[in-house]
């Protein structure tokens, strides 16, 4: 009696398990063009969020300090790993270039730029990515080469539109030194100029020297700063001082006026010499960073023509 044999007891043909095998395959390079579009992906949006810190980083430094990280390297100033002036650490110390290479920074009278350049083994691809990159990224572009994405930002808006206004504000007694804003620089690399305007706040009547206990009242009073100095030395002292106090000198550079108070009483003349007046009244000073084309009105001896 025959045995009937099904086919399932007969194994697959050769082209069933060809069929097979070719389906595994592109089911494999899919998911292999899948893991790599993913991967690519995930370079892109590191790249482009570590290029944003960096510009962050700069706009920070610029806000704190009047000027773009230098020092040979922008970047490792913003890393605090720099030349001098340039201890505060914006950035970590390191970051790792998804793609293998460096960021490099670079600065202008106007702005403040960060590049990446994606490796030339990508070919066509990497131009694509620059592109996506640069996509992501404020005033972006990519180079002639189609590899290399640079990014930049301009001067804080805020800076030059508060350059007119109040930068500083406080209140000092007689002979205090006020230290003068550092200005930025203008669109056009002119650098701004430090201004001063002091007011009497309070002012109150004179004693005699002692042992006398005669009181004068006050005929006039007015206010002033004497001429900023160009360095950590003391500026000129007040009219009427026989002495005025040193000027701070923690920070190397920093610059002062000195504020004053002229009091005439009917005693005269009030000058420093009469024991604590000058512990007894107050000025406020305010500072601002005027632009090199402001418009100064008229000449203030013009009253007297």
């Amino acid at each position: 009696m025959k045995k009937l044999i099904s086919r399932w007891e007969k194994g697959f043909t050769l082209i069933e398990i060809m069929l097979v095998m070719v389906i595994i395959s592109v089911i494999l390079y899919m998911s292999m063009g899948y893991l790599q579009q993913q991967t690519r992906n995930v370079k892109i949006d590191k790249s482009s969020a570590q290029m944003q810190q960096i510009l962050n980083a700069g706009l920070a430094y610029y806000v704190n300090n009047g000027e773009w990280p230098a020092g040979g390297d922008s970047l490792a100033c913003l890393q605090g790993t720099g030349a001098a002036g340039c201890l505060t650490s914006y950035l970590p110390v390191t970051m790792n270039n998804p793609f293998g290479g460096v960021y490099s920074a670079a600065i202008s009278n106007t702005n403040f730029s960060v590049s990446l350049a994606i490796p030339a083994s990508l070919n066509v691809t990497g131009k694509a990515v620059a592109k996506m990159i640069a996509g992501r990224l404020p005033l972006a572009s990519v180079d002639a080469s189609g590899l290399v994405v640079t990014s930049y930002i301009n001067i804080p808006a805020q800076s030059l539109n508060n350059s007119t206004s109040i930068n500083f504000a406080g209140l000092y007694h007689q002979g205090a030194c006020v230290p003068a804003p550092i200005c930025p620089a203008d669109q056009n690399g002119n650098p701004m100029e430090p201004k001063v305007i002091v007011t009497p706040v309070s002012v109150s009547g004179l004693n005699d020297p002692s042992p006398s206990t005669n009181v004068y009242p006050i005929s006039s009073f007015s206010s002033y700063a004497t001429a900023l100095t160009a360095d950590s030395g003391s500026p000129p002292a007040c009219e009427n001082a026989t002495n005025s106090p040193a000027c701070p000198t923690v920070n190397t550079g920093a610059s002062y006026w000195r504020v004053c108070l002229q009091v005439i009483s009917e005693y005269g003349d009030v000058s420093k010499t009469n024991p604590g007046w000058g512990e007894h009244v107050t000025v406020a000073a305010f500072t601002r960073c005027a632009p090199t084309n402001e418009v100064s009105g008229s000449d203030f001896s013009v009253y007297g023509n």
